[in-house]
């Protein structure tokens, strides 16, 4: 069977998702032994490239946690001492160094929090797609079963006609071989009746025949 490039691109679209042969041949109306054979093209096809990993460098300037110690900036120039401030500016160049840190560490925290929500969202979308691809598989495989199931019913019932319709011809012809037999039945009575009232008749009037005959031929013997 031919089809066109875009019927073409959205099978193997839907095959690369991970739906069965089955369900994608009913999403696009195409014969599963067509699907199959472009499923193992893809298969074929996508084992012959080698897989390569990329690996990606996270520059060294987002590890820098001095200021000064950042070749992409220059040196911060030495201070002047002045024994009247040194004190407060040490004091609030640490207390700067100290939120410093701690905006570093909540960074680092919500930037951890958000690649662990991005990972989970990513996780979520991918079993949610997978659940969708099973439904899809199940519900096509459902609907094979249900025709199935409807061709199965069909030739029951034909069966069951059929076998009404033999059982109902058997009865007739047992029912005519019955009257047959009663029939026959009845003509041999008949027979067996009529035959007794012609014995009971012919045979007292054959034996007064012989009785007459016999009569006429005596001999007297004169002595």
């Amino acid at each position: 069977m031919r089809l066109s490039k875009k019927k073409k691109q959205q099978i193997r679209g839907l095959l690369d998702q991970g739906y069965s042969s089955g369900a994608v041949g009913k999403e696009v109306h195409a014969p599963r032994s067509t699907v199959q054979y472009y499923k193992n093209y893809q298969e074929r096809k996508n084992n012959s490239h080698r897989i390569e990993i990329p690996v990606y460098r996270i520059p060294d300037r987002f590890f820098i946690e001095n200021v000064d110690d950042n070749p992409y900036y220059p040196p911060s120039p030495s201070p002047q001492p002045n024994p009247n401030t040194d004190f407060l500016v040490i004091q609030e160049l640490q207390e700067r160094e100290d939120e410093n840190f701690n905006l570093n560490q909540k960074l680092i925290t919500v930037t951890s929090e958000r690649d662990n929500a991005h990972t989970e969202v990513e996780s979520l979308k991918s079993t949610l797609t997978q659940k969708n691809i099973e439904y899809t598989n199940l519900k096509w495989a459902n609907e094979d079963l249900k025709d199935k199931l409807d061709r199965a019913n069909t030739k029951l019932d034909k069966q069951e006609r059929d076998n009404n319709r033999k059982e109902k011809e058997y009865l007739g012809e047992l029912g005519v071989k019955d009257n047959m037999n009663t029939n026959l039945i009845k003509g041999v009575d008949f027979l067996i009746q009529e035959n007794t009232k012609w014995m009971n008749y012919a045979i007292p009037h054959m034996v007064d025949e012989e009785r007459k005959k016999q009569k006429k031929y005596v001999v007297f013997t004169k002595y």
